[in-house]
Parts: structure tokens; sequence; C-alpha cells
């Protein structure tokens, strides 16, 4: 992470499979799709505010069940039995647990349109038994008022699977965190 926002963070990163389209956020269309059909059904999905189509899409893991940001343990279970889940991050790591992921998923994205996909490289799996991340997905929230400067808001991390996580951003202070290690550009200029 890092503690501000300095130019050279605003860069755009080495490795894109889809580039921002060519007039930048003025560019941003509705209908903007990656010509990768997972990605592609996934925003299809969330513009239909598909929730049974997200949930689908949706690639699980199994982690450990407890208190804070662990997923809540199923009744009578004790902290550390293990449950199927979905990585969400935003300030904090948490989980959406079957049968909710695709409701949040639908209400996260709401809105959101396609700004670029960037090749994450080999990336562990949020969790032991999901398969590899190896693309990272960014999605603009509706455009702010003009003149405003915009954050990408979400990132979806995919495996050929589906969706494997959502990351989501507290504020452009750490750009590079929604993408993990890949330098990408997710403080963009006003519109």
């Amino acid at each position: 992470m890092t503690g501000t926002c300095s130019p050279e963070r605003l860069y755009p990163p080495a490795a894109y499979l889809v580039p921002p389209p060519a007039g930048g956020v003025a560019g941003l269309q509705p209908g903007r799709r990656s010509g990768i059909p997972v990605v592609d059904a996934v925003l299809d999905a969330a513009g239909r505010g598909d929730a049974e189509a997200l949930e689908r899409l949706a690639v699980f893991g199994q982690t450990a069940c407890g208190p804070e940001f662990a997923p809540p343990c199923p009744p009578g279970s004790p902290a550390g039995t293990p449950v199927q889940a979905f990585p969400v991050s935003a300030c904090h790591g948490g989980y959406s647990l079957p049968g909710e992921a695709g409701r949040n998923l639908a209400q996260s994205l709401a809105g959101s349109r396609l700004y670029a996909v960037v090749e994450q490289g080999k990336q562990a799996p949020p969790l032991p038994d999901q398969p590899e991340a190896n693309l990272g997905v960014a999605l603009l929230v509706p455009p702010s008022p003009p003149g405003q400067t915009l954050t990408v808001s979400q990132a979806l991390l995919f495996s050929d699977k589906g969706v494997v996580a959502m990351r989501g951003s507290c504020g452009p202070w750490h750009p590079e965190w929604l993408a993990g290690s890949v330098e990408t550009s997710f403080l963009l200029p006003p519109p």
C-alpha cells in the first residue's frame, strides 16, 4: 500500500489484456465488454442485476469460520470449522457465503462500467482450494459530477472458472492494492 498518490502512480500498468477506452474516462460506455467470455458473462449478469447468474459465476473456497473478519460459523459449529466462502475485501477482509455472494456482487457492481482488464500473472488463489486467479478486472462506479476525480471502486479477480474474489477501494491513496502487485492506474483524471 502507498500512503499518498504521487504522479508516477497514475501511469497505466505494462500488462493490459484490455486497455482503457481510447477516450479515457469520457469514452466509457455501459455496453463496453472485454471479449473474454468469463469476464463478459459477469458484466452481462451484473448489468441485468441477475444475482443468481452471479452466484453461479462466483468460485467459492474453503476457510475457517470464526469471529471478526472470518465468515460466521454455522449454528452449533465451533470457531475454526471449515466453511465455503467467497472473498470480499475493502478496507478490511471479509467473505460472502453461498446464497449471498450473487446478491452482494449484484449490489456492488450495479451501474459499474468496465475500465480495463489487467493481466495478473500467476497469483496464489485467495483461498486454498480456489483456482489460480490470473486476471484482474477494474470496474468504475457511475461517474462523479464533471470535474471530480474518479476512482475505480471494484476489482474482480478471475480464473477461467469464474470470479475468485472481489476487492473494493477504501480510497485513492492505495490504487495498486486492488490489483495486487500489478502497478495499475486506478486514480483517473476528471472527464
